[in-house]
């Protein structure tokens, strides 16, 4: 079986290889490395997310600080973390000698490693504070947009009711000049017949008078009732339509 280094174990029986100190420590020394230079990458992304986020920047494309930027510097901490640990352990059975160097380095291995991990940290939770700003900012402007929207609503509304009204009062004045065309229609109407009547009596006097044939009079008489029946039936056609709006204005508007 492999243990977590990598080193192959045989059975119980079978003693299981130990790495050196100066292995331990060059591997140490190689992620340290890899987690500082991680660690940059992600201040620097950070740092361009930051700028693009106030508007700084042009390029949208650099506003998000990648998931991979953050999870590299994290998987590299417990890396370090281990093989800090397992150099502890080496510098504990190392000769008397030397036991005292090899602590001292282990020792500065912690210190690195408790650094880091407070500015991993830190850049999370920047991260994080970055990334709660702009969901806050975005549903800001989102109910900006829907109100802008409401109130464009709104305002067509209240137009469509101005323009609803203004046809109303329209169609009223209309009706109104209509009907008072109508009064005027039906005066004159009435002193036409009033003259028509006035003219037949006046005709059969004169008829009489100058003794006419009584056929003549009959034809005159028709011709006096036909006239009549025509003004009759203006009459009653006029007075039909003002009616009717009448009836239109004040129940159907």
């Amino acid at each position: 079986m492999l243990t977590s280094h990598g080193v192959y174990q045989g059975p119980s029986s079978v003693p299981v290889a130990v790495r050196s100190l100066d292995e331990v420590h060059r591997e140490a020394r190689k992620v340290l490395v890899e987690l500082q230079s991680a660690l940059q990458q992600a201040e620097q992304q950070q740092h361009h997310a930051q700028l693009a986020t106030k508007g700084a920047l042009k390029d949208l494309g650099v506003a998000t600080l990648t998931a991979e930027a953050l999870e590299a510097p994290r998987l590299k901490l417990q890396q370090l973390e281990l093989v800090t640990a397992e150099l502890s352990q080496l510098a504990e059975r190392a000769p008397a000698a030397q036991r005292a160097l090899w602590q001292r380095r282990a020792l500065q291995l912690e210190t690195q490693h408790r650094e880091l991990s407070s500015l991993w940290r830190q850049v999370y939770a920047a991260e994080r504070q970055r990334q709660w700003h702009l969901r806050e900012r975005e549903s800001l402007l989102e109910g900006a947009e829907q109100h802008r929207s409401k109130s464009k609503a709104d305002a067509t509304i209240v137009d469509l009711e101005q323009l609803a009204t203004q046809s109303l009062e329209h169609a009223s004045h209309s009706a109104d000049g209509i009907l008072g065309s109508g009064r005027d229609v039906l005066n004159a109407l009435r002193q036409q017949h009033q003259t028509l009547k006035a003219v037949r009596r006046k005709t059969l006097d004169m008829a009489h008078r100058l003794g006419l044939s009584q056929s003549l009079i009959r034809r005159v008489q028709q011709r006096a009732r036909n006239d009549m029946r025509i003004v009759c039936g203006g009459l009653a056609a006029i007075l039909a339509l003002v009616c009717l709006l009448f009836y239109v204005k004040h129940y159907l508007m």
